[in-house]
């Protein structure tokens, strides 16, 4: 992998408040990586149960379809199975309301994430963000109001959000965004995203060029214009245009 041939290297000499800032910057990124610990820990340990829960209620549904269409002609016994059945029914449903119960923190968990999540990682999975429990946006053929996601339907969205995270976090992505440009304007940059811990972008004519860093508050770039050749030289390396060296990016201190 390309990764071996990076390296990055602080600049010598910090002072004191300059350290103070990085202290600041590392904390935020360590809180991050913890917080996607966390949450991937519980999730495990949850998933096992949530995964039974779910066999469960799909052999009781099969089950009670398989009665349902075995249900005679005697009125009598008609009536007598429909009263089990919705009776196991009522059941099914109690187990569907426990399972979203037990979803809700981790989906709170998952939100608080999404300030952090580089732009390419939030965009792909905003479909999956907005089945954590909310209001789906169609409405019902009937012209009702909007349904609920099934608990069935958050469960899948949230297995498959954590795996996206994960994935980003453990690659080097590269991704065609704007920035602004240097007389003004938007300009459009390539920018190179180590998991979820730092970015580097540079524009195509070699005078825009920054870092990114993740923030509670969502990403914060930071123009750094001495740096684009380094980092053109950085993405070639990445799309394997050039061999792999050494390349010195600093480490920027806010």
């Amino acid at each position: 992998m390309v990764l071996s041939g990076l390296l990055l290297q602080w600049p010598g000499g910090l002072r004191a408040g300059e350290v103070t800032e990085a202290e600041q910057y590392l904390r935020q990124w360590v809180q991050t990586k913890q917080l996607i610990s966390r949450t991937r820990t519980d999730w495990e340990a949850e998933r096992e149960t949530l995964q039974q829960t779910l066999a469960m209620l799909q052999s009781e549904r099969e089950a009670l379809e398989s009665e349902r269409a075995k249900v005679g002609q005697d009125r009598t016994q008609l009536a007598e199975e429909r009263r089990r059945v919705e009776e196991k029914t009522a059941d099914l449903q109690a187990a569907l309301d426990l399972l979203g119960r037990q979803l809700g923190p981790i989906e709170d968990r998952l939100r608080q994430l999404t300030p952090t999540l580089p732009e390419p990682l939030r965009r792909s999975v905003e479909p999956l963000l907005a089945r954590l429990g909310q209001k789906n946006a169609a409405a019902s053929p009937k012209g009702g109001t909007a349904e609920a996601f099934s608990p069935i339907q958050r469960l899948q969205a949230v297995v498959t959000l954590l795996n996206e995270i994960e994935k980003f976090n453990a690659t080097v992505t590269l991704n065609s965004e704007l920035r602004p440009g240097p007389e003004g304007g938007q300009i459009k940059v390539q920018v190179l995203y180590f998991g979820l811990g730092r970015a580097w972008y540079v524009g195509a004519s070699g005078q825009v060029a920054g870092v990114g860093t993740p923030g509670k508050e969502g990403w914060q770039w930071e123009s750094r214009p001495e740096l684009a050749a380094s980092i053109r030289q950085l993405i070639a390396i990445y799309e394997e245009k050039q061999p792999a060296v050494l390349v010195a990016l600093p480490v920027v201190i806010r």
